[in-house]
């Protein structure tokens, strides 16, 4: 078996043919592989070009090619991203108002883009990730589905991602905000 180091350098490599930066993530979470479910480190794609299909190209290649990943996650706050550390967090009052005020903002926002009929599940998840040791990471994960067995991310346009990323990212608290750009499979809709 390959070290995280081996892993995170093919992760670069394939990154960069489309690019974009990437790092790996010091989390796992939850993905899906057949009937089995996965734990793998989510990737962070950051810069290049905000071209949806370019960055589905990319998801796709390394959740294919790169066993320890099964998630990737475009970076929208920061064009480098510096020192990424997990935080300790428990539940708590202020860890969920930060979270419901986040959900509303996006919530918001989808609906007065008039997307909210399209977009099947939008979750917006609370992550204990510090970004040079500031706040905690907000991820936006709008995805498209019929019967929640598949799903596709849902690349919504451009200035309605950036409102969202302006208005969460202004958030107390909130050091990073990111949008989930993995399929299901190999993610799961929802993260855990």
């Amino acid at each position: 078996m390959r070290t995280m180091t081996e892993a995170e350098s093919e992760v670069v490599t394939i990154a960069s043919a489309y690019g974009y930066n990437a790092r790996v993530l010091p989390i796992r979470s939850v993905g899906v592989q057949g009937d089995n479910r996965t734990y793998g480190h989510p990737v962070a794609l950051l810069g290049g070009h905000r071209d949806w299909d370019r960055l589905e190209e990319a998801s796709t290649r390394i959740t294919n090619s790169v066993s320890e990943v099964n998630r990737v996650v475009y970076t929208l706050s920061h064009h480098e991203l510096g020192d990424i550390t997990p935080v300790r967090a428990a539940v708590s009052r202020d860890r969920l108002k930060l979270l419901q005020q986040a959900d509303e903002l996006a919530k918001e926002l989808l609906i007065a883009s008039g997307l909210d009929r399209e977009v099947w599940q939008m979750p917006i998840i609370l992550v204990p990730l510090a970004v040079d040791g500031e706040g905690e990471s907000v991820i936006v994960r709008p995805v498209l589905s019929e019967e929640a067995m598949t799903a596709r991310f849902a690349a919504l346009p451009w200035e309605v991602v950036e409102n969202m990323e302006r208005g969460i990212g202004a958030l107390h608290g909130v050091s990073t905000v990111f949008f989930d750009i993995t399929h299901k499979p190999p993610a799961t809709i929802e993260w855990e």
